[in-house]
């Protein structure tokens, strides 16, 4: 848990770092050309318009299947993965967006043999995951830009108590455009833990259109569900574009009330995927990403209800797949 401390917040606060903008710079690059072409214009001339009126949303989704793979101490699994959520954002005035977004992901682990390092043969099976966030963002002026919302997460096993499955929090940041390729930024996150204390963390920000072709910046389309990670990116035309990138992710979430050693205890799960990409742009508003790579430093650990620690195993890299993909309308 403690090697985990700072990037699984951080990975927990993608849904935040996505709606604001900041963190996925290719759908804001998109979107500030619509606030600079329409919105702005809009704003401007019609001062009866609604934000309502304003309102544009983004429909994100994908698939991922993490290979089987060996349990140092015993035993072997492996893990399908899929994901769907929905982005409304609106531009408010001029300076001011206002952007929700809401997922919901499923983990479907799989066991075999005997998880001999977690003491038990099925730690657990099916992870539901809900989280929901609002971002609030601010053109602050001289190339300034703040923002900041809350998120709430529910994360539990099929038959888990929802109650006790919420992790919530909230983070502030401000970004800086330096100049027209380069835009940098930071802040701080704080976040609960399910029978943990409150995290408190830094959040990092980075978009650098090295060339013409070329950049570097915050992403979170390689994945199923809400990773967020780092992407070096190639654009090779209008049409396609090719990534390598990594990331942290971590998972943890409360278990159902199965007659065991973890009776509605608490499970974790983390690695650190690293993954090629190959995107395809479906006309303005469409992605399709295909990705693979591979699960490294992997690790599951067990608690009880109270989160005293019960078992921990590192697992062998896992080879993984995946298609996801966005419209915005």
């Amino acid at each position: 848990m403690n090697r985990a401390l700072l990037c699984s917040n951080v990975a927990f606060l993608t849904i935040v770092i996505s709606a604001s903008g900041a963190g996925a710079q290719q759908d804001e690059r998109s979107m500030s050309q619509d606030r600079d072409s329409t919105n702005a214009r809009r704003l401007q001339d019609d001062d009866q318009d609604h934000w309502l009126d304003r309102l544009k949303f983004s429909l994100h989704g994908g698939a991922e299947y993490q290979f089987e793979t060996d349990i140092d101490d015993g035993g072997d699994f492996s893990v399908a993965r899929g994901g769907v959520g929905i982005t409304a954002r609106t531009q408010i005035n001029t300076d001011v967006s206002l952007s929700f977004r809401i997922d919901y992901n499923l983990d479907a682990y799989d066991f075999s043999g005997a998880a001999a390092g977690l003491g038990v043969s099925q730690p657990w099976d099916d992870i539901h995951t809900l989280s929901l966030g609002a971002i609030l963002s601010v053109d602050a002026g001289n190339d300034w830009t703040l923002f900041g919302g809350p998120v709430l997460q529910i994360s539990g096993e099929s038959g888990a108590d929802v109650g006790d499955s919420i992790q919530g929090g909230g983070l502030f940041a401000a970004s800086y455009r330096a100049s027209d390729s380069l835009t940098i930024g930071g802040g701080i996150g704080v976040v609960s833990q399910i029978e943990d204390s409150a995290r408190v963390f830094p959040v990092f920000v980075l978009n650098w259109q090295i060339n013409d072709k070329l950049s570097l910046r915050n992403t979170s389309v390689a994945g199923a569900g809400t990773r967020n990670g780092l992407e070096l990116v190639y654009d090779f035309d209008s049409n396609w574009e090719f990534a390598v990138g990594g990331a942290y992710q971590f998972k943890r979430f409360r278990l159902d009330d199965r007659s065991n050693v973890a009776d509605e205890g608490v499970g974790e799960d983390s690695s650190i995927p690293i993954w090629g990409r190959l995107t395809y742009r479906v006309g303005a508003n469409g992605r399709i990403n295909f990705y693979a790579g591979a699960a490294f430093g992997g690790e599951l650990r067990l608690e009880t209800s109270g989160g005293s620690g019960i078992a921990n195993s590192d697992y062998d890299s896992a080879a993984i797949i995946g298609i996801s993909g966005s419209i915005r309308f």
